[in-house]
């Protein structure tokens, strides 16, 4: 997406034109790995880039809604009640992956 001098590129659905959609709901997907040994370092930067995507994308895109996408193993080991927050108050919607099989097992709105 491009805003004003700005041009961000979402993972999956960002180039011209945006296009992924589930059913009628158009959207943008990033993944996220979560690799780096500090869990919270990766989660403050999918969530800040999360956040910043969507902010721009209300500009420039408003009929589409934000994803972020990640792996079940990761969602499973990190994504307990402490963490819940932090999605609950950023309104965050993921997509839970099995990576092994490449197919979505959950989708969190």
């Amino acid at each position: 997406m491009i805003y004003r001098k700005l041009r961000l590129v979402a993972d999956l659905g960002a180039e011209r034109p945006l296009s992924a959609q589930r059913g009628d709901e158009k959207i943008v997907i990033e993944v996220k790995s979560f690799l780096n040994p500090s869990f919270i370092y990766d989660l403050e930067r999918a969530v800040g880039q999360y956040i910043i995507y969507r902010n721009y994308l209300k500009r420039t895109a408003p009929d589409h809604q934000i994803y972020l996408a990640l792996g079940q193993l990761v969602y499973k080991a990190n994504f307990d009640e402490t963490i819940q927050v932090v999605v609950d108050e950023n309104q965050l919607k993921l997509i839970i992956v099995d990576t092994d099989k490449e197919v979505i097992t959950k989708w969190i709105s």
